[in-house]
């Protein structure tokens, strides 16, 4: 990377400006001078927390060598006991992180990153199978907004032992997921 080049601010967020309750949503940052060695992915921590809960610690892995950006999942929960982090239908879901020097080598910046909870999200309008074979399926998604795909698969219901994900949120439109046994 190159110090002070437009990667070198930082940003953080959910894929997108509203997510499900009740759901597993994924926590990006993207900020290449976090990339300190370009031979393996590393690790950062961020702090993520709602409107109505303190939140907690949460490591981001690179998600690649090189790549500087880094992401991880994390459970949204409308019950207050209950795990991961509480955030019902209409809370903030917000991640923090410390961005070390940014590209007007400023230090120490605050960086936020927002996500709505929202319960009247409309989910995927159509998903169609493009191709199925006995050791491959390919499935095509088609949205209105950014959406990440995640499918459980294997060789009989009871175990489902394999999993297959889009790797990301894809722009609106069409999403494809390819999965293989």
């Amino acid at each position: 990377y190159e110090e002070g080049g437009s990667c070198s601010t930082g940003e953080a967020g959910f894929g997108s400006p509203k997510v499900q309750p009740d759901s597993i949503v994924t926590v990006v940052v993207d900020d290449c001078d976090l990339d300190l060695d370009d031979t393996v992915a590393e690790s950062i921590t961020v702090e993520v927390m709602s409107s109505v809960d303190v939140g907690f610690p949460l490591d981001l892995t690179e998600v690649a060598a090189d790549a500087g950006v880094f992401e991880a999942t994390v459970q949204i929960t409308s019950d207050p006991s209950g795990a991961g982090l509480y955030a019902p239908d209409g809370s903030i879901v917000e991640v923090v992180y410390i961005d070390e020097l940014d590209a007007d080598g400023n230090e120490n910046v605050e960086v936020l990153g927002q996500a709505e909870v929202d319960g009247s999200i409309e989910g995927p309008p159509t998903y169609t199978v493009v191709g199925f074979t006995p050791s491959t399926a390919t499935i095509q998604v088609t949205a209105s907004e950014p959406v990440r795909v995640d499918i459980d698969f294997g060789l009989a219901c009871p175990s489902l032992n394999g999993s297959a994900s889009s790797g990301g949120f894809a722009p609106s439109g069409r999403s494809y997921s390819e999965m293989s046994r």
